[in-house]
């Protein structure tokens, strides 16, 4: 006897992922660009006239401080926009499991998919950075893409900010993703809910 394929499970890991990659795509959105502020102490430093050797090496400290404080922000900016593909990549996957067995309703994925699908090599540099910036990876020559019409060439690791839009790897629109995300859950929430019977 065949295993009987527990639709509603698949679909609860779609919806779960889905979730996920909204919320981390949030975290991107408010991590974008967001600079740490200058602590009292280097704005004091800043904006007085360093008269001493003392304040000299005082102002080298503070710096030295708010550089790693800087550089802190920028790492946690990048593990969310990798954190932010991942789940992308996991409510694809359980998507495409998702067609299969509900075929007569395969069309609710396809606007995610398509829009997911051509930015899945970005996922896996991003991932698999290890591999990649050590002169390895599956297609090294995606790491580093011309965007804009050719008018630029972006690493895999960038985020370009353009109108509002944030672009991971100058390719993927994170707002773009997040719509078709929040579109893609809306329309598997709709096809479980009962008809209004008025």
């Amino acid at each position: 006897m065949a295993e009987e394929i527990d639709v509603s499970g698949i679909e609860n890991h779609v919806k779960k992922w889905l979730k996920e990659a909204l919320e981390a795509g949030r975290t991107v959105c408010e991590l974008n660009g967001a600079s740490p502020p200058f602590s009292p102490e280097l704005s004091r430093l800043i904006s007085g006239r360093l008269r001493t050797e003392a304040d000299q090496a005082a102002l080298i400290a503070e710096m030295d401080k708010h550089r790693a404080i800087t550089a802190k922000a920028g790492e946690r900016f990048q593990a969310a926009c990798t954190f932010f593909l991942i789940a992308l990549n996991k409510a694809a996957r359980w998507a495409d499991k998702w067609k299969k067995v509900v075929p007569e309703h395969a069309g609710i994925a396809d606007g995610y998919l398509s829009k997911y699908k051509p930015n899945k090599d970005l996922r896996d540099i991003l991932e698999h950075d290890d591999e990649y910036l050590t002169g390895g990876g599956w297609h090294p020559e995606k790491l580093v893409q011309t965007t804009m019409g050719g008018a630029m060439r972006v690493d895999a690791f960038s985020t370009l900010t353009i109108d509002g839009q944030i672009f991971i790897g100058g390719t993927l629109s994170v707002q773009g993703m997040m719509q078709a995300a929040a579109e893609f859950e809306a329309a598997l929430v709709a096809l479980r809910r009962p008809a209004d019977p008025y």
